[in-house]
């Protein structure tokens, strides 16, 4: 089935944005765990780090803090761009995992970012 553009770029945007929680909230839970000594609120960086995911998508995208999240980035957007070719959502599932890994590495690049 062939979908509009505009159908394609709000299932790439929320589905984007709603893997990239996702895949925010074990990473969150996981750095707290690993580093105790952190004393991370749990809760208050999962918030932060979904608030700061689409400025700092677009920010990994342009300038790469690490790799797995620049990656992820440009991966997204050609398989959106891949998307818009052919018309159908089933490339989207291959951003969906980019946004999905690209949440996972996203906390520690956000913390890296605001701790400078």
């Amino acid at each position: 089935m062939d979908y509009s553009k505009k159908k394609l770029a709000l299932f790439w945007v929320f589905g984007g944005l709603t893997s990239s929680i996702v895949g925010v909230v074990p990473s969150v839970i996981y750095w707290s765990n690993a580093h105790p000594e952190w004393k991370l609120d749990i809760l208050g960086e999962i918030v932060a780090s979904s608030i700061m995911l689409p400025i700092g998508w677009f920010f990994c995208a342009v300038i790469p803090m690490s790799f797995p999240s620049s990656a992820m980035s440009w991966l997204s957007i050609g398989a959106f761009v891949w998307a818009f070719k052919v018309g159908r959502v089933t490339p989207l599932y291959i951003s969906y995992v980019a946004c999905l890994v690209f949440g996972a590495f996203w906390p520690k690049a956000f913390w890296a970012m605001m701790s400078v």
